[in-house]
């Protein structure tokens, strides 16, 4: 069956992932959840996606480094567990 993905930042917890395998009407979230916590800086606005050549999935969350505006990546090979691979200042959202 396909399986619709959606991450989205639950206020207080961090980014958080849900599933949905029938089109959408209902969603169920991840046991995992929240999958990246909440660091001492806020985060939000996550963007996620598969990439191919990799297997894997990315998410690019904004959040403040040190003060500064800044948009962190992470990668997952089962949207459960999540690892910090980059990060780069300069971009607000």
């Amino acid at each position: 069956d396909k399986t619709l993905v959606a991450a989205f930042t639950d206020t207080g917890a961090g980014e958080t992932i849900a599933i949905s395998t029938d089109k959408g009407r209902t969603w169920k979230y991840l046991a995992e959840n929240p999958v990246i916590p909440k660091r001492k800086e806020e985060g939000r606005d996550p963007k996620l996606i598969w990439y191919d050549p990799g297997q894997h999935w990315v998410i690019a969350v904004y959040t403040k480094i040190s003060g500064k505006d800044s948009i962190e990546f992470y990668s997952s090979k089962d949207l459960k567990k999540w690892n910090k691979t980059s990060h780069i200042e300069g971009y607000y959202e």
